[in-house]
């Protein structure tokens, strides 16, 4: 093809997809109409957002704007539905026009209309509508006419006024008023003659409405910068109107208008106690810019009332002003207390250095209210001089005002302050020291431990807990071992008097460390009776099990009860927080500590951490103990827990000892208790009870339902091994006595845990495993993935079901359990494959003897 033809046709296609473009869209236009015609609210729900979307592309092109408007305005006059002419409306706000004006007024005699339609008309500019407003007023009734004549206020137009003052005088106070707040909006010297006209003529109501249009039309001259109507149209109002709320707004608009030359006005406002205008005041104090103006507040505060000068305060302290803080001092000596203590909260961010002797005066010694406001000022106060002059009343002033300013140097955070601080801790005066050392207990830090242990020695051993608590802190923050602890072992090793070795122990006790423990451990043989129980003391109370076996060691060679009980104690307290050692560890350990327990209390102590242990011994040792009359009753509450968490693993014993302690049990509460889980395991008879659980796994950023896929050590053959089974307790509730609860036990969002229990079949044979799980569930059989559900949902028995082939003897199964929010948990129990119940099916936990030598659980599964 020759260009200049291939241009032609390119030119022919163009002028066709042109043409083409407004029927194609005509014919989009009227099947989007013809659904409006009939459309009902909820019945269509996609055609309002269409609508809009056609109405937006419209818009940009007059031609379609005008198309798009005068097919709306066709709806309006049709039988179309209600809903159909409201939505219709709703578009047309943003298209109409004049020429849409005799579809829009005739909806103005529609009672479910009208509204729609003034909405219209109020969008559409210039004088014909404003006309045909006026028109249809005369024969317009209840609430039509009262959103005609807003709808003419709203216009703004000057020759609305005329015609709606006849309105004023109504007879209808809904008339009345509607005029009277229109010919408000309008504004102008026109609109304010006719409404003081009025004004001066009418009383109650009709007066109110009328003092407020006059307000919106002084309103309207301050804005066109004619302040000199303004002023005149709100001295009126607040010279004469009845309603305090019109007064108040009349004396805003004159404050704006007159700027600080009001501020006599402001003052005389402020003596107006309980009233709008008092309030109104009040903040108008804080609008005002200016320190003249702030000068003028003050010199107004003597005269007022208790009440105005609260206001006045609240706003001088706004204000943040300086100028204002003579004033503000000087009503620290008022006769009302409110009064005082709202000065001394509102000198904080006004005043400088010269607040700073009242206020620790007033925090010294005032009431409880002035104290805590004394000492927030104190913390707040601006100025270079503020620290320096907090620094010379610690140098030079008397006790308690100095115990006053290291508080507020503390709060204040004044750095140069810390010599100060540190040199305090050595005052004679108790009070100054404990100030001292609550600052420098947030402040210090390895640099100061030297000093502050120095100040510690130097004080009488009953008055160092303070400073103790001080050191310890300030040993925290060191970086490495040798910062935390190398000045208090020097002080240590020059330490004479055996109160100060007392004191240094047991700040390494609370400091801790490889060498503190060293130091205890020696210090736990020293011949002074005082040491050994400080040193046995630091010990006991370890945050680690690391002189678990010291402990042990210590109490059977005690050189006295106290050392003993106090070693004692502190071995099964170690013991019953260390994770670390198995659950067979830990029994041996406390039933070391039962041979050497003596008194009610160390038993006790022993049964409490048995009741944690899921173990047959824990249950029978907890037995043993019951024998004993002085702890029977705790013994047999130890047994009942130990029984029902271990029920599902070794049921047998775990029944044994329940039923006994149901007949015959020595408590009450604690027969019924054991009847109880009695009835919940038999509730549960066709579940699976015998789980080991692992601990709980989480990834940072990752929720359950990528977690679901994430392989954690108990699937990870290479990590199995590590992993620390426990036997899991089993349901304490009776509506649920099928539930394995993990959010029980571990508690927390987005995370995952493992179950595992071993079943034992008589044949090799396929079984129907029937699983529930909240979250989602992965199962493994005897180490193959045989189901994998990531959801999240509720527990219920029964949510799955998989075929399983068991072989003679011990099988494995492992589950894997999410965990989003609230619930998490999980049931098992198996069926023959036509539901059926298997008589001959056992469960234990894997960890048990018999099975581990069955199976091998180095995979972990």
């Amino acid at each position: 093809m020759k260009p200049r033809a291939y241009r032609v046709c390119v030119v022919c296609l163009c002028m066709v997809a042109w043409l083409a473009a407004p029927c194609l869209a005509q014919t989009g236009d009227d099947a989007l109409f013809a659904r409006l015609r009939e459309y009902r609210l909820g019945a269509d729900d996609g055609l309002p957002a269409e609508l809009a979307q056609r109405v937006s592309e419209a818009r940009p092109n007059a031609a379609r704007r005008r198309a798009m408007a005068r097919e709306l305005a066709d709806i309006l006059g049709s039988n179309a539905t209600s809903d159909a002419k409201q939505l219709a409306c709703r578009e047309l706000v943003l298209l109409a026009t004049n020429e849409q004006l005799p579809a829009l007024l005739p909806l103005l005699h529609d009672e479910q209309l009208a509204h729609y339609g003034l909405m219209v008309l109020a969008c559409i500019p210039g004088p014909a509508v404003t006309d045909a407003l006026l028109r249809e007023l005369p024969g317009a009734a209840g609430r039509v006419r009262l959103g005609i004549i807003q709808a003419l206020g709203e216009r703004r137009d000057p020759r609305v006024v005329g015609p709606l003052a006849s309105l004023l005088t109504s007879a209808d106070r809904q008339d009345a008023s509607a005029a009277a707040a229109a010919i408000g909006m309008v504004g102008g010297k026109p609109a304010a003659l006719v409404l003081k006209r009025v004004y001066a003529q009418t009383t109650g109501q009709t007066r109110l409405v009328v003092a407020r249009a006059l307000v919106a039309c002084a309103d309207d001259s301050l804005a066109a910068n004619d302040r000199q109507t303004a002023i005149a149209l709100y001295a009126l109002v607040d010279a004469s109107a009845a309603d305090p709320v019109v007064r108040a707004a009349a004396l805003r608009g004159t404050v704006r208008a007159k700027g600080a030359v009001a501020v006599p006005l402001i003052l005389k406002a402020l003596t107006e106690d309980a009233t709008a205008r008092q309030r109104m005041a009040a903040s108008l104090a804080r609008q005002l810019p200016g320190t003249r103006v702030t000068k003028l507040l003050c010199a107004g505060l003597p005269k007022l009332s208790p009440n105005g000068q609260l206001l006045l305060v609240a706003a001088l302290a706004d204000r943040r002003d300086p100028a204002a803080a003579t004033a503000l001092l000087s009503l620290r000596r008022s006769p009302v207390g409110a009064v005082r203590v709202a000065a001394m909260r509102a000198l904080g961010p006004v005043a400088g250095g010269a607040a700073v002797y009242p206020l620790l005066v007033a925090a010294a010694s005032g009431t409880a209210e002035e104290r805590a406001a004394a000492k927030a000022s104190l913390a707040q106060l601006r100025g270079a001089d503020v620290d320096r002059r907090l620094l010379d009343v610690l140098r030079l002033g008397e006790p308690a005002l100095q115990a006053e300013a290291i508080e507020a140097l503390g709060q204040r955070g004044a750095v140069a302050a810390g010599p100060h601080l540190v040199a305090a801790l050595r005052s004679r005066s108790r009070e100054v020291r404990a100030a001292a050392a609550h600052v420098l207990q947030s402040t210090a830090g390895p640099a100061q431990l030297p000093a502050v242990l120095s100040a510690m020695l130097a004080t009488h051993p009953a008055e160092r807990g303070d400073l103790l608590v001080t050191a310890a802190q300030a040993a925290r923050r060191g970086a490495t071992e040798q910062q935390r602890t190398a000045p208090v072992l020097k002080a240590l090793a020059a330490a004479r008097r055996p109160a100060d070795r007392v004191s240094l122990l047991t700040l390494l006790g609370q400091v801790g460390g490889p060498k503190a423990l060293a130091e205890l451990r020696k210090a736990a043989a020293d011949p002074n009776a005082e040491i050994r129980l400080s040193a046995v003391r630091a010990l006991a109370e370890w945050p680690t099990s690391q002189p678990a076996a010291d402990l042990l060691r210590l109490a059977k060679g005690a050189r006295s009860a106290r050392e003993r009980a106090i070693a004692l104690r502190g071995y099964v307290r170690l013991v019953g927080t260390d994770e670390t050692r198995s659950p067979e560890q830990r029994l041996a350990m406390y039933r070391d500590a039962l041979s050497l327990a003596d008194s009610r209390e160390e038993r006790l102590a022993v049964l409490a951490g048995l009741a944690r242990l899921r173990l047959p011994g824990a249950l029978e040792c907890a037995a043993g103990l019951a024998s004993d009359q002085g702890v029977r009753e705790e013994a047999e509450a130890a047994e009942v827990a130990i029984a029902r968490s271990i029920a599902g693993a070794w049921p047998d014993v775990a029944k044994a000892a329940l039923q006994r302690i149901a007949s015959s049990g020595l408590s009450q509460q604690t027969r019924q208790n054991a009847a109880d889980a009695l009835a919940t395991i038999a509730n549960s008879v066709d579940y699976v009870l015998a789980w080991e659980v692992s601990p709980a796994y989480q990834q940072p950023g990752a929720d359950c339902t990528r977690l679901f896929d994430i392989s954690f050590p108990p699937e990870d053959p290479a990590k199995a091994k590590a992993v620390r089974w426990t036997v899991m307790p089993v349901a304490t509730n009776p509506q649920q006595p099928w539930l394995i609860d993990l959010l029980a036990l571990h508690g927390g969002e987005q995370r995952v845990a493992y179950l595992r229990t071993a079943v034992w079949s008589a044949t090799e044979r396929d079984l129907r495993l029937e699983l529930g799980s909240d979250d989602g569930v992965k199962a493994w059989w005897n180490g193959q993935v045989v189901l994998a559900h990531n959801v999240q949902r509720a527990v219920e028995p029964g949510q799955e079901r998989v075929t399983v082939h068991a072989k003679a003897g011990w099988n494995l199964l492992m589950l894997k359990i999410t965990q989003n929010v609230m619930g998490w948990g999980a049931c098992a129990r198996f069926a023959l494959p036509d539901g059926g119940p298997v008589g001959d099916l056992r469960c234990a936990v894997p960890s048990d003897p018999e099975v581990r030598r069955a199976v091998g659980l180095a995979e972990g599964r």
